[in-house]
């Protein structure tokens, strides 16, 4: 039997100097624990990568496809997703807060406990068969059963990934209890309209809500890539 074809594995900086030069499909990629923050990645194709962890703060993705990504704890603050593609993909514990959304296709895709703060979600995006019962579009759905599940997911992650990154998601995870006055008990789902509120957020809908000190009031692609970048936190 031949063996299955070997996953192409990138930083964030390789994939934009290849984007430079021309490419655009990166189908299949994996790319982890990365930052693609305030990048133009116009048009680019993601189908099927693995981009968990990783930061697209302020990045231009209009057009860009994800279908059957995973982006799992992946941060699309204040992104241009117009006219981009997410069907199928399995966008988990992930941040939408301040992005663009128009003509956003989620339509299959898994976004259970991912935050979509100040977004248009309901009137920009497809969301046909897509898992939406833990979405939360607004601070105030935050619930105590939501920062449980929080824990839980934390907990599960020991030793499956690298303490770094697992100790910044706790810490992460902290501050986040802090700011909403959540102690994890179990609490009552609470309706509202078409949405269900059982989330885990921090306080706020930008910059704050699992992210760090980053660049705020950015451009589409202003900053790209400039020399050597810190490596960090995939929330920042």
């Amino acid at each position: 039997m031949l063996n299955p074809k070997k996953r192409e594995a990138l930083t964030a900086k390789k994939i934009l100097d290849l984007y430079k030069e021309g490419r655009r499909d990166f189908s299949g990629i994996i790319c982890q624990n990365d930052s693609f923050d305030n990048f133009d990645l116009k048009g680019i194709i993601f189908k099927k990568a693995d981009l968990s962890y990783c930061s697209f703060y302020g990045t231009n993705l209009e057009g860009a496809d994800f279908s059957e990504a995973q982006l799992e704890w992946t941060g699309f603050i204040r992104a241009n997703l117009k006219r981009a593609s997410f069907e199928k993909a399995r966008a988990t514990w992930s941040r939408f807060n301040e992005s663009l959304l128009e003509k956003t296709n989620f339509r299959g895709a898994d976004l259970s406990w991912t935050l979509f703060f100040n977004t248009n979600l309901y009137g920009g995006a497809e969301l046909t068969g897509a898992i939406t019962a833990t979405v939360a579009t607004d601070p105030s759905q935050i619930t105590a059963e939501g920062m449980s599940k929080l824990a839980e997911k934390l907990g599960s992650m020991k030793g499956k990934m690298d303490p770094e990154l697992l100790t910044r998601l706790q810490l992460i995870a902290s501050s986040t209890k802090e700011k909403t006055g959540k102690e994890g008990e179990p609490a009552r789902m609470e309706k509202y309209g078409h949405k269900t509120s059982d989330t885990y957020s921090a306080k706020g809908g930008a910059q704050g809500d699992y992210h760090g000190n980053g660049a705020k009031g950015v451009e589409y692609g202003a900053a790209g890539y400039t020399g050597k970048k810190k490596k960090k936190d995939a929330y920042e």
